[in-house]
């Protein structure tokens, strides 16, 4: 072209120009501002324009066939003036400041469009151009691309380093066969998305969020028979059988994982509804005979709930060697207090045992802890026994010497009451053993439980020193 003609701003070849080439025009470089009008070209269909200093699209109506325009590298901030050329199919207008698609909303011919690196924030108009098969609007602002789930003849899409938290349902994009999604900040769920587009050859996720789920790079090589590339590596035979072998074994933990869970929520609501019928129960002063139960076993310990405290000594059988905790919780005693002298024997070192809403009411009733000869803790709480009694975990050291512990926080409680109580039995007393002697806690023992029984218990109770 010469010179002259492009500063006058309208462009004319001569012949041997337009014989070379009558498709194609070429003014890149040219550090054009304007847009120059271009006659005579009734077979253009092509035109590059790139790097120049265009800030908008004019003088466009004349290329009426026009079918490739590339002005990337400009100036330009809208596509306004491309909407008059309805037979173009190829826009190239990356490295620009474009901010809106507009324009394009009736270029329905248009196949391939190449925005990169312009600051769009959206692109629903594309939804509507069914046609497009090629699109790159990488390193923009786009936050949404909802729009590329209703694409169907989409075989390249690059949406890379935008602000996209979110990936569209995809499976219209049956043609899909390159998809670029990194730099966004989407996560591992929603990387999965892609795992249904079983025709896809080169994927790329980058080190967005989504990496750092744990195999998410072998369950998408899995899921994807025809992946070629990932995150710009090639995928081998090698890499595809590690990835089953990774996958299947994934697979069997998580199917174990939702069975616990499953199971863990069927026992909590077992236990919920052991406390709801032992409260409905106990407001009425019935029995607790026909609550459901279910028990648990975690680390030696042993939890019972419910009426099916009887079945303690069938459960304890199962896991024996290992019990050194049993807890009991919403059941009566009196139930399962006969059972407790058949633990004992199967349980000879047993050495702690929790007691959680049994409506324990007088001391008679602990006497069947008197069966652990190796007892070393006891945790009494919400019982009657607690509010209306408090010489109870005294009763327990007697009937059980081994226990050092009862309920922790009353332990200390307990050693001063006996200390008080025996400050007042020391002058009934006639002769007081050496008190570093055995016998003499026999002594003063005996008959401090003999002063607390006759005003806390109906009967006597006998003890076995």
């Amino acid at each position: 072209a010469h010179q002259n003609n492009i500063h006058s701003m309208i462009y004319l070849r001569g012949e041997e120009q337009r014989q070379r080439s009558p498709s194609a025009i070429c003014l890149a470089d040219h550090k054009l501002s304007m847009m120059p009008w271009i006659e005579n070209e009734p077979q253009l269909t092509t035109l590059d324009i790139r790097r120049n200093a265009l800030t908008r699209l004019q003088n466009l109506s004349p290329l009426r066939f026009l079918s490739v325009l590339n002005v990337e590298s400009n100036h330009l901030c809208t596509l306004a003036g491309v909407e008059s050329l309805k037979l173009l199919r190829m826009l190239f207008a990356a490295h620009n400041s474009i901010g809106s698609l507009s324009a394009l909303e009736g270029m329905l011919q248009l196949e391939v469009l190449d925005l990169q690196s312009n600051q769009l924030r959206e692109a629903d108009c594309l939804q509507h151009l069914h046609g497009l098969r090629h699109i790159n609007l990488s390193k923009n602002n786009l936050v949404n691309i909802d729009w590329a789930g209703g694409l169907s003849d989409l075989t390249f899409l690059s949406v890379a380093n935008n602000e996209v938290t979110r990936i569209p349902n995809l499976h219209s994009a049956d043609n899909l066969r390159t998809l670029h999604l990194a730099g966004n900040s989407f996560n591992s769920q929603e990387a999965m998305m892609v795992a249904h587009l079983k025709h896809i050859t080169d994927l790329t996720l980058g080190s967005s969020d989504a990496q750092q789920h744990r195999y998410l790079r072998e369950e998408l090589i899995w899921s994807l028979p025809n992946l070629v590339n990932y995150n710009g590596r090639r995928v081998t035979p090698d890499h595809r059988r590690m990835a089953g072998i990774v996958v299947r074994r994934e697979n069997e933990l998580l199917r174990r994982h939702a069975s616990q869970l499953a199971e863990q929520e069927r026992h909590n609501e077992a236990i919920a509804a052991c406390a709801r019928n032992w409260n409905a129960l106990s407001s009425k002063d019935e029995k607790h005979h026909c609550t459901p139960g279910t028990w648990q076993y975690h680390e030696g310990t042993l939890t019972l709930y419910g009426h099916n405290c009887v079945k303690a000594v069938d459960i304890i059988a199962q896991c024996k060697d290992s019990v050194s905790h049993i807890s009991f919780s919403f059941c009566c005693i009196d139930d399962f207090g006969p059972c407790l002298q058949r633990v004992a024997k199967q349980l000879p070192a047993l050495g702690q045992l929790t007691f959680v809403s049994n409506n324990i009411q007088c001391l008679q009733q602990l006497s069947c802890i008197a069966s652990f000869r190796r007892l070393r803790e006891v945790t009494i709480t919400e019982q009657p026994l607690c509010h209306s009694s408090s010489v109870w975990p005294i009763y327990l050291t007697a009937i059980a010497p081994s226990i050092q512990s009862v309920n922790r926080d009353l332990c200390k409680r307990s050693l001063v009451i006996q200390k008080h109580m025996s400050k007042r039995t020391s002058n009934t007393v006639q002769s007081v053993p050496d008190p570093v002697s055995v016998d003499a806690g026999k002594v003063l023992l005996r008959d401090l439980l003999s002063r607390c029984l006759s005003r806390h218990t109906p009967a006597a109770v006998s003890i076995h020193t």
